[in-house]
């Protein structure tokens, strides 16, 4: 079968996409994606069973993204764009990759009503558009209303063959919010190589190192960790962060740690390479997820709760739904109320005074050997084209 991908994104690098392109052309598949770039790669490339077009766009166009359902010319040059693949490639299906081109593909089909289409959604878009820092100033509110991205997802949705999520939870809100009735598949983001890291962390030492890696916006909630830290002072442990990632909030959590007298304690490294990020993930004892709540983070998969688990390193998450019910199944880690520093600080005592905390990392990293992997998910997208 000949599969075109959309993707509003580069490529590379999307660990998710690069994952699902492997196991689809090892299943047989031929795959096409379509992606933008700003970065002047190549605009076609070809690779065995995966061929690449790129649609090159400006600063311009790529700020007007963000206003795709209210002034129709980002829609028209994707549209131009996907058109042509369509007419030189003859795909049998489209996966289009998250909510903002599932459009693009739902017209095409009416064209072509022979081919299907499967809606792979990586986020919970309108929440995560309504997060965002760009789209809640007054024009982002005028160019990208929330109010249009729960139509605009419900009416298309509704219009795809098969739809993918990335947790139960998610499927849940769908079905509540959008009207759903028809099959909804899960295909988390777990990680595709299980490590050879078996060793469980010892939380009896003087020195216990926190880890943090990824973006840093208010809503990722580092800064509740860091007042956390504050009230844990004087305990008899001395307590680091790590935090490996950039973003508009990292200024405010520098001036925070500086505030609170803990500079020495907190260390800011900045975006790493990913062999560098998971060098200092395996050296740390205890992997952070302290996103705030919102229906956008209780309805996710983060990459990094199954890399900490497959480090064998003991997680402290916030209690976001989807996040927390992993933890809980699995027995990896402890949860506490997301915007509380006095509940961060007790679920850290809590999870390094335990005498379970040893079984914390085995428990994660028997849950990624025996599920939450590539190896293993990869069947329930197989199946999908088979079907």
């Amino acid at each position: 079968m000949k599969i075109l991908m959309l993707l509003n994104e580069e490529f590379p690098p999307d660990k998710r996409v690069e994952n699902e392109i492997k196991y689809l052309t090892e299943a047989g598949h031929d795959i096409i994606l379509a992606c933008y770039t700003r970065d002047k790669k190549a605009t076609k490339e070809t690779d065995n069973k995966l061929t690449i077009y790129r649609m090159p766009i400006n600063t311009l166009t790529y700020k007007l993204s963000v206003a795709i359902l209210t002034i129709p010319y980002y829609f028209c040059i994707w549209k131009r764009f996907v058109n042509n693949i369509v007419k030189n490639e003859k795909p049998d299906a489209i996966h289009v990759h998250d909510l903002p081109l599932i459009k693009i593909a739902n017209r095409v089909k009416k064209r072509h009503p022979k081919i299907k289409v499967v809606a792979d959604m990586h986020e919970n878009w309108p929440d995560l558009i309504k997060e965002a820092q760009h789209t809640n100033t007054t024009l982002g509110k005028i160019l990208s209303p929330h109010r249009l991205w729960v139509n605009y997802e419900k009416t298309e949705l509704n219009r795809a063959d098969d739809i993918i999520v990335v947790v139960n939870e998610m499927e849940n809100r769908l079905r509540s919010v959008s009207n759903i009735t028809k099959p909804v598949h899960i295909v988390s983001n777990v990680v595709e190589e299980i490590s050879e890291i078996n060793n469980n962390r010892n939380l009896k030492k003087d020195t216990i190192t926190l880890f943090y890696a990824g973006g840093l916006t208010r809503y990722r909630g580092v800064q509740v960790v860091i007042e956390g830290l504050k009230l844990l002072k004087d305990y008899d442990k001395k307590i680091t962060l790590w935090v490996v990632g950039n973003g508009r909030y990292k200024q405010e959590l520098v001036k925070l740690t500086e505030s609170l007298g803990l500079s020495d304690s907190v260390i800011f490294f900045g975006h790493k390479p990913f062999s560098e990020k998971q060098e200092l993930q395996n050296r740390a004892d205890i992997g952070l997820i302290p996103h705030l709540r919102t229906v956008q983070t209780d309805n996710s998969s983060p990459n990094k709760l199954f890399e900490y688990m497959d480090s064998n390193i003991p997680v402290i998450a916030a209690d976001c739904m989807s996040v927390k019910r992993i933890i809980d199944e699995t027995r990896c880690g402890v949860s506490y109320s997301d915007r509380s520093p006095e509940e961060f600080a007790k679920a850290l005592k809590l999870l390094i005074e335990s005498s379970n905390n040893i079984n914390y990392g085995k428990n994660g990293k028997e849950a990624i050997i025996n599920r939450y992997n590539w190896e293993l998910q990869k069947q329930t997208l197989i199946d999908i084209y088979n079907k």
